[in-house]
């Protein structure tokens, strides 16, 4: 108790640094910013910064917002009454305050690909958030980004990997310009059709009902919104319209074109299934939701044998089960 543990921490590397010096080993180590070692050390510093990379790893950050113009209090180090933050504001604060005493270089480890693509559908919103992610990260001087997650992530498309590394190796390009590009490689001359088609699907579910920030009486429950039901039962009308377009385009010359496509048709029945769940979540009958659920997973099971590439199906269902029994 006598020191943080991001003090101990720097003690540590310090002699970890001595240990490899010793053996003249040119080794470099990474450290992170994460639970307990969110808070900056107060008294203690690393001897050899060019050993070592700071890792900013905010895992309890909403995924709903990058930065606002908030600019959190710093909250004092209370050892083992750690709240983790809530907010990537909140985060960077700390990650600021970090850099008064830490001068090299610095990353990140983010999550948008270990639940989050199971929380949003359409993968459009997302794509949105890691774009303005990155932009955060870079104008605060973090020097790139790692994902954590699953790689089997590109359901209904690989749009969002796609942002997450082509806008990293030049932030110079705009998202609409990483859409186009995407697009029309991945579905022809009719993409901007397919884009308004995955628009009307990320209505469906919006960024925040699946992350439980929509909750319209949190007493009821976190995915507990009336209106948000009723959106959701909309689907059909929505899929319907997709469903001719993919007909339509169910072939093509090129093979990424037509597993671009045909990926889609999966896609549907998957997210018919999501809409049928989770609007009766959305009433507050989780009972019923959880059992629409459980058959979804049975019959996207059934579909895993072509998708398996595409969809973690072990994951999104784990997670999604958490969510609808939570």
């Amino acid at each position: 108790a006598k020191k943080t543990v991001s003090d101990w921490y720097m003690l540590l590397l310090n002699e970890i640094d001595a240990a490899l010096a010793a053996k003249k080993l040119a080794t470099r180590i990474v450290f992170i910013q994460y639970n307990e070692t969110t808070w900056a050390p107060t008294a203690e510093t690393v001897r050899n910064p060019d050993r070592f990379a700071m890792m900013l790893a905010p895992i309890s950050r909403s995924y709903c917002r990058t930065l606002t113009d908030k600019t959190p209090a710093l909250r004092p180090f209370l050892r083992n009454q750690c709240r983790m933050t809530e907010d990537l504001d909140e985060f960077m604060a700390y990650y600021r305050d970090w850099r008064r005493t830490w001068k090299g270089a610095a990353f990140a480890f983010d999550y948008h690909f270990w639940r989050h693509q199971m929380l949003e559908p359409s993968g459009l919103l997302l794509a949105r958030r890691i774009f303005c992610d990155v932009e955060a990260y870079k104008a605060n001087g973090v020097d790139g980004i790692i994902a954590c997650g699953s790689q089997r992530s590109y359901f209904p498309t690989g749009f969002a990997y796609y942002v997450f590394a082509r806008k990293q190796f030049d932030i110079s390009l705009s998202f609409e310009e990483l859409v186009e590009d995407y697009f029309s490689h991945a579905f022809g001359e009719r993409w901007q059709e397919f884009l308004e088609y995955l628009s009307e699907v990320s209505t469906l579910f919006g960024d925040r009902y699946l992350e439980r920030e929509e909750s319209k009486d949190p007493s009821k429950g976190l995915l507990y919104n009336p209106e948000r039901a009723e959106k959701l039962r909309t689907a059909p009308a929505v899929l319907e319209k997709g469903k001719a377009l993919i007909s339509e385009c169910y072939d093509s010359d090129e093979r990424v074109r037509t597993v671009s496509v045909r990926l889609l048709e999966e896609h549907a029945a998957y997210v018919a299934g999501l809409c049928r769940a989770f609007a009766l979540k959305a009433d507050g009958n989780t009972e019923d939701a959880a059992a629409a659920l459980d058959a979804l997973c049975a019959e996207m099971s059934e579909r895993e044998w072509y998708i398996e590439p595409y969809f973690d199906h072990q994951l999104a269902f784990g997670d999604l089960g958490w969510v609808i029994r939570s």
